[in-house]
């Protein structure tokens, strides 16, 4: 079963070039100390132009094969000189798509495939017989140095793999605990790719199937799909995601040869812009087999998390739990959250979210770092291993994407926040845990515009209803199965026979109105530099109006279904104060609810105002006795509690309350 949490914890990320016999930055790993320490490319080869060492911007030193013995020795010692001073665990860099070279001059990437004999003896195996040239999914792209090209292999060239997996093998040969994985966009249609992607087909389709579904006579006339390609298209973009989870295992497994728990880390690109995350479904990110090998997904953001404006909140709420809905963990690198506050709002989020990290980027706020990675190991008995609570589920099915579908992606972003806003205790539904089992866990269950189910999942869906759970269908569900083919009996006939726990809703904008452009509707790019957001207008003229705003219909329809009053937080609780619940699976007396204040006024780049602290709320939870704790120093204060919940005076940036019913 996922939404199970683990312990969060302090994590560093810091692209130096300057790190091997650097007596400084040792003295700044002791004082940040990070459990999770992240550098770039102090590697034995460079992942991006082989033979070199990164000085800074895009500028790299060649060295020879006869130098290497001694930077591999450098490398040793810098990993054991940073975890002695108190970096826990220690990754490095590891590029999967991005070479970097001149293939006319030989320069970069190129000098190591010209010399390539001469290296061998780190283990990169023989010389590939194709010229790197041949390797590139993408052509030449220029750099600000004029010597060398961007260029983006494939993963499927043997000459890319082979290198790739030497790269894995040489970081854990030097002792690293791990490795991050960048870029991860596959979008190749080499040869190459095509076999692999033929015999991923021969895995999913019967020969009848592949002629039949997608006019293929044969594996050998299999070719690649593009966007608007139906069912082709859909297998397309659902392999590369496969794909790149094999090479995450495999690389992982690699490292595993010579270090028992190594473990990757992977780059899944941003999630707070809605396009930005629907553009990258031609590359497969974003869905279950990315993380199925992984430690940890970082979503690299720009925005720091907080209040602008009266009407706006930036959150990460939505990839935290779209990690955990997956049994994963999600990490947050916010290029914004520069300073203190900032900082302890976006640990908080982690804290909250049932386990990962905030990102600390380039070694900012080393205090914060020290002073979350030791309350992290303080309070790790309440936050490890415990089971989220939950009333309402929301179908995230995001391979959606790869039909097309739209309509459900904008329908998550609506409706997580307006649950978020009403203090409504939900959790994703992916597809890889969608079974009656877990639907169980939910009082109910929204279905918002997904188009294509499969007969199982609409099975699972039906029975959950005929045993008494309640479903909000909003849009046109289960109108095709997995394969584009309309269903015989449409969903909403099957449903319609349990009346009494099925709603519709027609529309999401019936649902949740929508109220003008949403921080997560800006473009990418608007998103990731703050100088758009003074020209975004309120849409309220006051912070009482925000909050009234937030009451959509959507929340009185779920109230209806449930039977009951869902927000566990009083009516006048600020739409800014976000709330999660966990259950002690040892001990089922106890609930664990963690309550983030986002009413932090972002005025400037990396500049707020001072937090507003939440003042008179009440948790709607019955509990015989109640204690807190708050990140500032507040440790296990008792609280008054009686049926109708639990009062808290004032919750500044974050807090823990311990709920007990014996």
């Amino acid at each position: 079963m996922p939404w199970t949490t683990t312990l969060p914890y302090s994590y560093a990320i810091d692209y130096g070039q300057k790190h091997l016999g650097n007596t400084e930055y040792l003295k700044q790993i002791e004082e940040g100390r990070p459990q999770l320490l992240h550098v770039f490319q102090d590697t034995p080869l460079n992942s991006w132009t082989g033979n070199s060492i990164h000085t800074g911007g895009e500028e790299f030193r060649r060295i020879t094969a006869d130098e290497v013995p001694a930077h591999v020795d450098a490398i040793k010692k810098f990993v054991q000189d940073a975890h002695e001073s108190g970096a826990a665990k220690l990754i490095p860099y590891i590029c999967t798509m991005i070479m970097v070279g001149n293939a006319e001059t030989r320069d970069g990437f190129w000098n190591l495939y010209d010399n390539w004999e001469d290296f061998e003896h780190l283990g990169i195996g023989p010389k590939p017989e194709d010229d790197p040239i041949e390797w590139l999914q993408k052509g030449a792209t220029p750099l600000g140095n004029p010597r060398l090209n961007h260029h983006e292999p494939s993963i499927h060239h043997p000459g890319w793999r082979q290198f790739l997996r030497a790269c894995a093998n040489l970081v854990a040969e030097c002792g690293y605990d791990g490795a991050f994985l960048d870029v991860n966009s596959l979008a190749s249609y080499l040869e190459c790719d095509r076999i692999v992607f033929a015999e991923y087909l021969a895995d999913r389709f019967s020969p009848n199937e592949l002629s039949g579904l997608l006019n293929f006579s044969s594996v050998d006339d299999v070719v690649l799909g593009e966007p608007g390609d139906g069912l082709l298209w859909f297998e397309t973009a659902r392999f590369r995601s496969c794909a790149m989870g094999k090479l995450f295992e495999e690389l992982r497994d690699i490292g595993r040869q010579h270090v028992e728990d190594f473990f990757v880390i992977v780059n899944n690109s941003p999630m707070s812009a809605l396009e930005g995350f629907w553009d990258r479904r031609r590359y497969g990110l974003g869905v279950g087999p990315l993380h199925e090998y992984t430690a940890a997904v970082m979503f690299e953001e720009m925005q720091q998390a907080g209040r602008f404006g009266m009407d706006y909140i930036n959150d990460n709420i939505l990839q935290f739990k779209y990690s955990l809905a997956h049994g994963a963990k999600g990490v947050t690198l916010l290029y914004f959250a520069g300073h203190t506050d900032a900082c302890n709002l976006a640990n908080a989020e982690a804290a909250s979210g049932g386990g990962g990290a905030f990102v600390h980027p380039g070694f900012v706020g080393i205090p914060e770092m020290r002073a979350w990675g030791d309350w992290f190991t303080d309070h790790a008995a309440m936050y490890d291993g415990k089971e989220a609570v939950h009333d309402v589920g929301v179908l995230f099915f995001a391979e959606q994407m790869y039909w097309e579908n739209h309509d459900h992606i904008d329908a998550v972003y609506r409706i997580r926040m307006s649950l978020s806003d009403n203090h409504i205790l939900f959790n994703f539904l992916v597809e890889p845990h969608f079974t009656l089992e877990a639907l169980k866990t939910f009082e109910v269950v929204i279905v918002p515009d997904v188009s294509h189910m499969s007969q199982d999942q609409i099975d699972v869906l039906v029975a959950y209803a005929e045993g008494g759970g309640k479903v909000l269908i909003v849009g046109e569900c289960g109108l095709f199965d997995d394969r584009g083919i309309a269903h015989a009996t449409p969903l909403s006939d099957l449903l319609a026979k349990h009346s009494d726990n099925v709603t519709f809703c027609d529309k999401l904008d019936s649902a949740v109105p929508a109220r003008g452009q949403e921080i997560y509707d800006l473009p990418h790019g608007e998103l990731n530099t703050f100088e758009y957001f003074p020209e975004m207008t309120d849409r309220v003229a006051s912070i009482e109006e925000a909050q009234a705003a937030r009451n959509h219909p959507l929340i009185a329809v779920l109230d209806e279904m449930a039977g009951r009053r869902l927000s566990c937080l009083n009516d006048d609780a600020p739409y800014t104060l976000r709330v999660d619940a966990y259950k002690d699976p040892d001990d089922e007396t106890k609930t664990l609810v963690h309550l983030v204040n986002y009413d932090l006024l972002v005025t400037e780049r990396g500049k707020t105002e001072p937090l507003i602290p939440a003042t008179d709320v009440l948790v709607k939870i019955p509990a015989k006795s109640a204690r807190i704790w708050m990140s500032g120093g507040t440790e296990g204060e008792p609280l008054n509690a009686g049926v109708d919940g639990v009062q808290i005076p004032a919750v500044d940036c974050y807090a823990i309350v311990e709920m007990t019913n014996a």
